[in-house]
């Protein structure tokens, strides 16, 4: 945002034009994805039984679905980038000059075409509002808009609210699981309401308060409800205050002067925050960098609009902080590439040597229990009693990083049970159920476990329980469809 403040006024038009271009390349290539890349792909994985093999079923069952993304990972992360793209390469149409303004309107259609192929309900839902604020923003006077569209908008959402519950729009599931989401976020805010639980450890407190009919997340598909929960009240202010800011200096300046670019860049960036508060968009670098982006441009386009603050230090500290947070990014990264290397090879002696490159690199949790769950299945497999030790010991270090990543435990109370330590496995099942209690997987597992042991009645507490949960993905629905047929079995 800084870096982008300091270009001239004339020079943020190609910048502009570059996102449009941008969009107009991927828009292509979506369309090619969904026409013929689809197919493509379905035909070379299903000629291929060995990677058939290999890939889980909620691949398979995202590849039918038909979703473009485009070069993004997600489809929902591409809408949100083609809903920023939107109004901008509208707004670009009042361009005089006819070649702008034909590359406009085709990049318009095309993003708007892509849109629809995402999928995204969401998506197509904010598209619709956003358009219908920007026709009332042409259409009324500036003082009449402002005073018209709170009333307008609060009357919206009274009537959709009204319609929904009378029954008389479609049920979106995905709208319910949101909702359920924001539910346990919740929950997980009371945890830590000033500072909250810290940055991405909401996925390890979700597990805790998610809902029995909720799907499982890593994230609470919303910008505002993911921040409280790990920002707590004081990150989520500083956070939209600085998003409040921009919109409040674009749509409320002092200048008359009609920039329609800069009502673009206005527009786009609310389209983007509005599609964040449902989604969970800003986790993804090629997402969120458009925030930072749309901001420095609005800053040119203001003329100094801003207050600006003498920072005559800055250049120096900002050099010292970037060049620490990219000595531990780097870091991260290559940990990251080694585990996943390490996850991709058969040889035992290989995996563990890259998980050690990995464990050199970074301190990172995962890499902690994947080595213990490596360094187990050896010690199995050669009834080496050193290397079960050692697994052991990998797994409580990676509680020790992390006390709350349910595979540990689960993976420990496997050891214990196999082991004979029955009291320290229970300790371990019964921990899992604490950090877990929601999941229909874990509650037969512990169930079966009881059920070993003979104690009819905690097994059937479990079992029952069980009853009432579900799989949250195809691989567990199989695998709670296999122990529930053993259970059948033990009749």
């Amino acid at each position: 945002m800084i870096l982008i403040s300091k270009i001239e006024k004339q020079q943020v038009k190609y910048l502009i034009y570059t996102l449009l271009f941008s969009c107009f390349v991927l828009g292509i290539y979506g369309i090619h994805q969904y026409y013929w890349g689809f197919e493509m792909t379905r035909q070379i994985i299903f000629s291929n039984k060995e990677v058939l093999a290999n890939l889980p079923p909620t691949f398979l069952a995202r590849l039918e679905s038909n979703r473009i993304f485009s070069r993004f990972v997600y489809p929902n992360v591409y809408a949100s980038f083609l809903l920023t793209v939107l109004p901008l390469s509208f707004f670009a149409t009042f361009e005089k000059n006819f070649y702008v303004k034909f590359f406009s309107w085709t990049t318009f259609f095309i993003a708007f075409y892509n849109l629809l192929l995402t999928g995204s309900i969401g998506g197509i839902l904010i598209f619709i509002f956003i358009f219908h604020l920007i026709f009332l923003f042409l259409v009324l006077p500036e003082r009449k808009f402002v005073k018209i569209t709170p009333f307008l908008i609060l009357f919206e959402i009274i009537f959709v609210i009204f319609i929904y519950k009378a029954g008389k729009l479609p049920h979106i599931h995905s709208f319910v699981d949101r909702l359920n989401y924001w539910k346990s976020s919740i929950n997980i805010f009371k945890e830590s309401p000033i500072l909250g639980v810290g940055p991405e450890n909401f996925a390890f407190f979700f597990t805790k308060y998610k809902l029995p009919q909720s799907m499982e997340a890593k994230h609470a598909h919303s910008l505002f409800f993911e921040t409280l929960v790990e920002n707590g009240i004081i990150g989520t202010i500083l956070l939209f205050s600085f998003l409040f800011s921009v919109l409040s200096n674009i749509f409320i300046k002092k200048e008359k002067q009609k920039d329609f670019f800069l009502y673009g860049i206005g527009f786009a960036f609310l389209s983007l925050l509005i599609h964040n508060i449902i989604d969970f968009d800003f986790v993804d670098p090629s997402s969120s960098f458009l925030f930072f982006i749309l901001a420095g441009i609005s800053i040119v386009l203001l003329n100094g609009n801003y207050r600006k603050v003498k920072l005559t230090l800055f250049p120096f500290y900002f050099t010292i902080i970037l060049v620490c947070c990219s000595i531990t990014f780097i870091r991260y990264n290559l940990c990251i590439g080694n585990l996943e290397a390490s996850k991709n090879i058969d040889n035992y002696n290989l995996k563990l040597y890259f998980l050690e490159r990995a464990e050199k690199s970074y301190p990172f949790y995962n890499v902690y229990l994947y080595k213990g769950k490596v360094l187990c299945q050896m010690g199995i497999e050669n009834n080496d009693e050193e290397l079960l030790k050692k697994g052991e010991n990998s797994l409580k270090y990676s509680i020790y990083l992390n006390p709350y990543l349910v595979n540990a435990y689960r993976e420990l109370s496997f050891l214990y049970q196999r082991e004979g330590r029955i009291k320290e496995s229970e300790k371990m099942y019964l921990k899992l159920i604490e950090l877990y209690p929601n999941k229909k997987q874990f509650n037969l597992e512990v169930s079966i476990f009881y059920k070993s042991l003979k104690d009819e009645e905690k097994f059937k507490y479990f079992f029952e329980k069980s009853k009432h949960l579900f799989p949250v993905s195809v691989e567990e629905g199989i695998i709670c469809n296999n122990y529930e047929k053993w259970i059948e079995l033990q009749k």
